[in-house]
């Protein structure tokens, strides 16, 4: 689902990481992705505070889910880690 400019919403760092949090990853590896360019940067909310656009946060999540589908599209291919 879009968003549209009147649904924007900005999500604090405690819902966008860690245990609970929408991205699914750690804080250290959160920001480790944005220094690397593979997850949206932050809004500057004040001098001290910061929170993501929801839409953008969906839009990654979105994005690894294609990914995932695109890798394991083939049936009868078995990611390495999982053994029988």
């Amino acid at each position: 689902m879009k968003q549209t400019k009147g649904d924007l919403r900005i999500l604090r760092s405690r819902d966008t990481f860690g245990r609970g949090g929408k991205a699914g990853v750690s804080v250290a590896t959160g920001y480790r992705m944005i220094k690397a360019g593979t997850f949206p940067k932050p809004v500057l909310l004040s001098p001290k505070t910061v929170g993501w656009l929801e839409h953008e946060v969906d839009e990654w999540i979105a994005e690894r889910q294609r990914i995932r589908d695109k890798e394991h599209s083939h049936p009868t291919e078995r990611p390495a880690s999982i053994s029988r």
